[in-house]
């Protein structure tokens, strides 16, 4: 039975009641689901290096340490482009960008300190920097990109660009160029998931390893090129199952937590692994 909605002289099927609330369903992956992806991934990936790695694959265990060692790295594979994901949502949804700006690179410095111990065992390492590092700078990257354009200044961005590229290359943050390069492709692309899922895996498997190449050698240790990109390029081929969960992305928020304690995680994680790494780590 039809039932019929009258205002005036117009009427409208309940169908179109129904349509609307058709529209109200929503599908795919939702912003909160790809965040929590993100994090389990990481705290698995640095699980394997902090832990498994550190503690158990040189003392000649058993065969499977390594199996689950590589197991676990390349399960971590798929946090960083989620991250960078989620960064550009931000840059789109957020009300305040230099807020936003300034959160990524105060928890940069807060993360400091437990990054360096849980990589090196000390409180200053300047041969690496934490992942805030580059998604500060790829946030960047997106704002002077949209200020420039605002201002008709677009032909001048490829020069910031680059600046933002050697910034991140230089200071050795956790994916480096790379990683700039990945946020500002996913901002551009956004409205294109497959170009996103080819494009974005030949950035983190191609040009990932070029610049771990490349600071390789500038740190001169011997390398043989063809040897490097065999050895190197496919491990971040399972980011791919990444770009997969982002094109199913819904643009719904999802049920979150306060974002604050998001940002806490990333230092409070590898803080508890450094020493939960230390106490494992005794000798037996």
């Amino acid at each position: 039975m039809k039932f019929y909605l009258k205002s005036g002289n117009n009427i409208r099927p309940y169908c179109d009641k129904l349509l609307l609330m058709e529209q109200t369903v929503s599908y795919g992956r939702s912003g909160a689901f790809l965040k929590h992806i993100a994090i389990i991934t990481m705290i698995i990936d640095h699980i394997g290096y902090g832990i498994v790695e550190r503690c158990f694959m040189f003392r000649g265990l058993s065969p499977a340490i390594d199996k689950l060692y590589m197991l676990l790295r390349e399960i971590g594979r798929l946090a960083f482009p989620l991250f960078a994901f989620l960064i550009v949502e931000g840059a789109i949804h957020t009300s305040n960008r230099l807020r936003y700006f300034l959160s990524l690179v105060l928890f940069g410095i807060i993360s400091e300190i437990p990054f360096n111990l849980f990589f090196s065992d000390t409180i200053l390492y300047p041969k690496y920097q934490n992942v805030y590092i580059t998604l500060a700078l790829g946030l960047l990257g997106i704002y002077i990109y949209d200020l420039l354009k605002k201002a008709g200044l677009g032909m001048i961005f490829p020069i910031a660009f680059i600046g933002l590229l050697i910034a991140g290359f230089f200071l050795r943050a956790d994916y480096g160029a790379t990683g700039i390069i990945l946020i500002f492709l996913m901002y551009r692309l956004r409205a294109k998931p497959m170009t996103i899922m080819i494009l974005g895996l030949l950035v983190m498997t191609f040009l990932n390893t070029t610049e771990g190449l490349l600071l390789d050698l500038i740190d001169k240790i011997p390398v043989i090129w063809t040897q490097y990109y065999i050895e190197y390029l496919p491990i971040e081929i399972p980011s791919l199952i990444a770009f997969m969960l982002i094109a199913d992305y819904n643009g719904q928020r999802g049920r979150q937590i306060p974002k604050y304690l998001y940002y806490i995680i990333y230092p409070a994680h590898l803080l508890i692994l450094w020493i939960l790494g230390g106490w494992i780590g005794q000798p037996f």
